[in-house]
C-alpha cells in the first residue's frame, strides 16, 4: 500500500524533500508511483491479491488461471511495470511455456506471494472469499 515516499527511499532525502511522514499521501510525482492515489496499491499489493483471488477461486494453486489473471492485470496497466514484470509480460508474448515465463529476478514480487500462500495453507476456499472480499472494497 503506498504511503507517499516511495522511490525515494532515503529518509534524509524524504525528510528533505516532504518532512515527517505521518499518514498516507499521494505519491510525489517524480516516483515510481506517479498514477496512484494515497493508499493505493502498488504493483506488487495487485499481484498479491491477485494470487489470493486465484487460490480462493481455485482451493488451491492453478498456474493457468493465476497466469491469465495476472496477464490481464498488466495489459495496458498504468502504473509502475518493473523489470521483472516486463520480462514476464515478454516471455507470455512469445509464447513461452507458462512454467517457464516467469523472469530471473531478486526483486520483492516473488517475495510477496508468501502471505496468500500462507493463508490458504491455514485456512478454507470459504474464508479466504471473505477476507478477499474485505480487501477489495474500496
Amino acid at each position: 500500500m503506498l504511503w507517499g515516499p516511495t522511490g525515494s527511499t532515503i529518509p534524509t532525502k524524504i525528510d528533505r524533500r516532504i518532512g515527517r511522514v505521518n499518514r498516507m499521501r499521494k505519491p510525489l510525482p517524480d516516483t515510481y508511483h506517479p498514477t496512484k492515489e494515497k493508499g493505493g496499491f502498488t504493483h506488487y499489493c495487485e499481484q498479491t491479491l491477485i494470487l489470493l483471488e486465484s487460490l480462493a477461486r481455485n482451493n488451491g494453486f492453478s498456474l493457468a488461471d493465476f497466469a491469465m489473471t495476472w496477464k490481464t492485470l498488466f495489459t495496458g496497466y498504468h502504473g509502475y511495470i518493473d523489470k521483472a514484470t516486463a520480462a514476464t509480460m515478454d516471455n507470455m508474448a512469445r509464447q513461452m511455456p507458462l512454467d517457464q515465463c516467469g523472469s530471473h529476478s531478486s526483486e520483492l514480487g516473488g517475495l510477496l506471494a508468501l502471505p496468500p500462500l500462507s493463508f490458504l495453507i491455514r485456512t478454507t476456499r470459504k474464508n479466504s472469499l471473505r477476507l478477499y472480499s474485505r480487501i477489495r472494497q474500496p
